[in-house]
């Protein structure tokens, strides 16, 4: 989902047919983003820039569902009990974060992946 300025781009791009996207709300940024998306029973919203990555088991009944056109900013960007987990992006250059990413989906999902998966080459 785009926050205002990446959904005014979208639609100036898409000749004003963003469905596409959904458009973030209410956010802090004009230039906030988020991927939302469901990877087996949790729903994650990972945030671009300074958010924090969250996740929820499907059951929550905070979880977003991915059906809707529009969304707040200030419902996904929640801390725990609001949410099941809120992880920051702390330690990019050994990995830190993705492999703590990595390791919450796998506990809860049965998924995956290795550290080869996911590091620049």
């Amino acid at each position: 989902m785009l926050g205002k300025q990446g959904y005014a781009l979208a639609r100036r791009i898409l000749e004003k047919d963003a469905t596409a996207a959904a458009q973030l709300t209410n956010s802090t940024s004009p230039a906030s983003c988020v991927l939302l998306m469901r990877i087996g029973d949790l729903v994650i919203a990972e945030f671009n820039h300074n958010g924090k990555c969250r996740f929820w088991k499907a059951s929550h009944k905070n979880a977003p569902t991915l059906i809707h056109e529009e969304y707040s900013d200030p419902t996904l960007r929640v801390e725990a009990p609001a949410c099941n987990e809120a992880f920051s992006h702390g330690g990019s250059p050994n990995y830190t974060w993705q492999r703590k990413f990595r390791d919450f989906i796998d506990k809860h999902t049965g998924c995956h992946i290795r550290d080869n998966d996911f590091r620049v080459r």
